[in-house]
């Protein structure tokens, strides 16, 4: 699951995907990419009476605690998105002399290695058999493309491949020369569907379940949200 932006996430999007993945029963759980929002960090003009990013990292810290009780059992990773990596790119700029001296990097704030959670960032793909998982900024353009997000990513990967990023459900599917098929995926948010820099949209809710088969195989369960309520 992915693009969660919290403070500004679905209260009822993310309780429809927390109560279809307690019958689901995960063994890994990957939050994939712009868990956090960091409005305020970011270069863009900004309304000063919206959250701060210390009330934004005790928000994702809750939510990071919830997970770890509610799973107590899965693997869990954290992956960068573009909105996640604001918060280092501003420390940086900002004070580069004390950057990782004081632990004041987002990794430490969440205290991803004392909960024993997986760290992806710098962009690197997250790869479960033959299948491979992105955020989808790692390409330096977007690839929303003509048609949707999901053709847009085999048009970069042509490889099978999830992305989130851009808040669009979505499905490609192509064979190569000897008839094997290659299959893209783009997942819903599970953020506010209208904020104020996007009022209007194609966004939906959603998330995926993907079944992973020890010879590398798999299979992808795009989930779709309507107003709270698990679709399919």
């Amino acid at each position: 699951l992915g693009d969660i932006h919290i403070p500004y996430h679905s209260i009822t999007a993310v309780k429809a995907c927390l109560d279809q993945l307690d019958s689901y029963e995960p063994d890994v759980i990957i939050l994939n990419g712009d868990t956090l929002d960091f409005y305020r960090l970011s270069r863009f003009d900004k309304d000063p009476r919206n959250r701060s990013a210390k009330g934004e990292i005790d928000k994702a810290n809750e939510f990071l605690d919830a997970l770890d009780e509610r799973y107590p059992n899965a693997k869990k990773i954290w992956k960068d998105g573009n909105h996640d990596e604001r918060f280092d790119h501003y420390v940086m700029r900002s004070a580069p002399e004390i950057y990782n001296v004081i632990e004041v990097t987002l990794s430490k704030l969440l205290e991803l290695e004392d909960r024993g959670w997986d760290y992806v960032t710098d962009k690197r793909a997250i790869h479960a058999g033959k299948l491979n998982i992105i955020h989808g900024h790692e390409y330096p353009t977007p690839m929303i493309g003509p048609v949707n997000a999901a053709r847009g990513l085999f048009m970069r990967t042509k490889a099978c491949a999830i992305v989130n990023h851009h808040h669009q459900i979505s499905e490609h599917m192509e064979s190569d020369i000897r008839g094997n098929p290659i299959a893209t995926w783009s997942l819903g948010c599970l953020c506010e569907l209208h904020p104020m820099y996007a009022r209007f949209n194609k966004w939906s809710h959603g998330y995926a379940n993907v079944t992973l088969s020890t010879n590398g195989e798999f299979q992808v369960d795009n989930k779709k949200i309507h107003n709270g309520k698990l679709l399919n």
